[in-house]
Order: structure tokens, then C-alpha cells, then sequence
């Protein structure tokens, strides 16, 4: 306090303050990490629920695979989302590739599954048909369905990636090769 009984700026702690006191005293926040976070955890649930069933069917170039496959393929998605867990969770710059790389697979399995949509339709109408629902539903409301559920999910790892390109710094260590929007204001400034 001032000898006017006023607090000075000095006085009041800054609860928006980049750095944290006490445990981690000295280190910085960095901006999307608790998204960064959320996402790991939901990543890891994906990881699990791949593994959960390694030989179950999947819809590949036109027909339902099982086998080595199938396996191959949930193996895939297993690593990738384990290692995306891993990689958002800590910031590791790997990390932030791989969110690239899920975008361009799960781009392509979508694009691959919905050049066959008649097959998926037809599986989905068998699988309906064991439960005594088959007829109930018209061929074309089930291929709109999965268009439009196919391509939120892409749509929803496109913009996760927007995110992670806007967020970059989280990801920025001393060592970095991804460009820093900090680093880039600062070089702007310079000229």
C-alpha cells in the first residue's frame, strides 16, 4: 500500500500472470494447453476402443476386411492415437506433425469408405436386418447418414488441425523447427 492507503500495482497479484506460482514456480502457461490435454485424454479412450477389438471388420476399398487386415488397420489407428496422446499431452513438436498426419489419414479413409458407400449401406442393412429392422429404413436415408456422419468427422479433424496450426506455440521448444507466430511478429517488426 501507498503511504495514501491506495494499493499500487506492485502490491496486488496478478492472477493472469503468465508464470505460476509456487509448484513449477517459473514456468510459463502456454496458451491451449488444456484443449491440448482434453484432446490427449479423448485420444487415449480412441486408442483403447481400437485395441478393444483388433480383428473386428472394417469397411476397406470396397469390402468389409477382417483378418490381417482388419488388424492392420486398427493397429494403425491404435499407434496413431496413442502417439498423439502422448505428443499433445507433453507439447512435443512430433506432436504436432502427427495431428497433420491424422488429418491426411482420416481424410483418406473417409475419402475411400464413401467411394463404396453402396457396401457399407448393404452391410448396414444385413446388420439390420438380424434385428428385425431391415425393411424400416430407406436405402438412401442410411447412405445420407454416413455421408454426412463421415464427413463431420473429417470436418472435425480439419478444424482440430486449424486449431493445432493456430495454437503452434504450444508445441514451440528452443529446438523447434515449427514456426513461431511470436518469432514471426518479432521478424516483422525488426524490418
Amino acid at each position: 500500500m501507498t503511504s495514501t492507503g491506495e494499493h499500487s500495482r506492485t502490491d496486488v497479484p496478478d492472477r493472469f500472470d503468465a508464470e505460476k506460482p509456487g509448484k513449477g514456480e517459473g514456468r510459463i502457461k502456454r496458451k491451449g494447453r488444456l484443449t491440448f490435454r482434453l484432446a490427449a485424454i479423448m485420444f487415449l479412450l480412441s486408442a483403447l476402443s481400437e485395441i478393444a477389438s483388433p480383428g473386428a471388420e472394417v469397411p476397406l476399398f470396397g469390402a468389409f476386411r477382417t483378418g490381417a487386415a482388419a488388424v492392420g488397420y486398427h493397429l494403425a489407428y491404435f499407434f496413431l492415437y496413442t502417439s498423439l496422446a502422448v505428443g499433445l499431452w507433453r507439447g512435443r513438436r512430433w506432436g504436432y506433425a502427427l495431428v497433420f498426419l491424422g488429418v491426411a489419414l482420416v481424410t483418406a479413409d473417409t475419402a475411400q469408405m464413401l467411394a463404396h458407400i453402396d457396401v457399407i449401406v448393404a452391410w448396414l442393412e444385413e446388420l439390420l436386418e438380424g434385428f428385425g429392422a431391415g425393411a424400416a429404413f430407406d436405402r438412401k436415408l442410411l447412405a445420407t447418414a454416413i455421408q454426412a456422419v463421415s464427413l463431420s468427422i473429417a470436418a472435425g479433424w480439419w478444424g482440430f488441425g486449424a486449431y493445432t496450426y493456430f495454437r503452434r506455440d504450444y508445441f514451440h521448444s528452443s529446438t523447434s523447427t515449427i514456426p513461431s507466430r511470436t518469432a514471426n511478429r518479432t521478424r516483422s517488426m525488426e524490418l
